[in-house]
């Protein structure tokens, strides 16, 4: 998967126009598995790809605080969306071209589903 990814973003490394970068739109479910099988994911936390609403793309990340530490329930999901796309030379050549990503939160805790819609796109800087 990994191999997968470093492929698909060398392949548009080299676009910088806002136009090239919505060219990059639906690369989600890549960017999705990369997040949760080779980065340093914090217990209980995964991410899905929600698609493309209001020009946005769309991640939800799902928190399991029955199995996660007390220190992952204060992350946010605005924080783990910009490890993702902030902390790389291309993801974030993406958003700051133009490429709009968002963040959701859906947690469990004592028996009960908890929705944060995604507000707004993130910004890398």
């Amino acid at each position: 998967m990994k191999f997968r990814l470093v492929l698909g973003l060398v392949a548009f490394g080299a676009m910088t126009s806002a136009v090239q970068a919505q060219e990059l739109v639906g690369q989600g479910p890549i960017i999705a598995s990369y997040y949760n099988e080779e980065m340093s994911v914090p217990r209980g936390w995964s991410v899905s790809y929600g698609g493309t609403r209001d020009g946005m793309e769309i991640y939800s990340f799902i928190v399991d605080y029955e199995t996660s530490t007390p220190f992952t329930r204060s992350l946010s999901a605005d924080d783990q969306l910009k490890r993702i796309f902030c902390d790389g030379d291309i993801l974030e050549s993406w958003v700051r071209d133009g490429m709009r990503v968002a963040a959701g939160k859906v947690w469990f805790d004592e028996g009960n589903w908890n929705v944060v819609p995604p507000v707004k796109p993130i910004s890398c800087g």
